[in-house]
């Protein structure tokens, strides 16, 4: 079932009566129609297209289909609409199938762009880290050599130093002597 309830109103010739069970039940698969194409329902547009005479008996309706697992939202008094939250699916008219295609061939191609563009960031992140780790090598490197030159300097005037020292407790010692 995929029509609605304006479609079955205004059909020519016309049809026959529905039983209350089979209009409530025909309103509500509009009002998740009409959920499916638009998040924001004003209350006018569905008095309209569910032929019903006032917003207390379209509210029952509304709370009677999320009731029914069909749609969740929330009210807005104020703004006189209802905002649509989630909504079940329906069944599709053959005449869609093919905007349905089209549709998901498009989101394909998208994602599939979506997908290139992401590998490719992932291949700048990855060199980019491998880059990052030769530089950080290359400078671990030069520090080290850096350091070990500086001590090979320091362990030479210490050495030095110490030789000086020795010259002169020696010339001390034989002066003495």
């Amino acid at each position: 079932a995929y029509g609605r309830y304006d479609e079955y109103a205004s059909h020519e010739p016309p049809l026959p009566p529905l039983a209350a069970v089979s209009q409530k039940k025909l309103r509500q698969l509009t009002l998740v129609s009409l959920a499916c194409e638009k998040k924001v329902l004003r209350y006018d547009e569905l008095l309209l297209a569910l032929e019903l005479d006032s917003a207390r008996a379209l509210e029952d309706l509304v709370i009677e289909s999320i009731y029914a697992g069909l749609l969740k939202g929330r009210f807005d008094h104020r703004g006189q609409a209802f905002h649509v939250q989630w909504v079940s699916g329906r069944d599709v008219k053959p005449d869609d199938i093919d905007d349905m295609i089209a549709r998901l061939a498009g989101w394909s191609r998208r994602a599939d762009s979506l997908l290139e563009v992401l590998s490719g960031a992932i291949k700048d992140a990855k060199r980019s880290a491998a880059d990052q780790v030769a530089e950080d090598a290359e400078l671990a490197a030069t520090v080290k050599a850096r350091l070990a030159e500086r001590l090979a300097d320091k362990s030479k005037s210490v050495v030095v130093g110490v030789d000086e020292k020795m010259d002169r407790s020696a010339r001390f010692a034989m002066d003495m002597s």
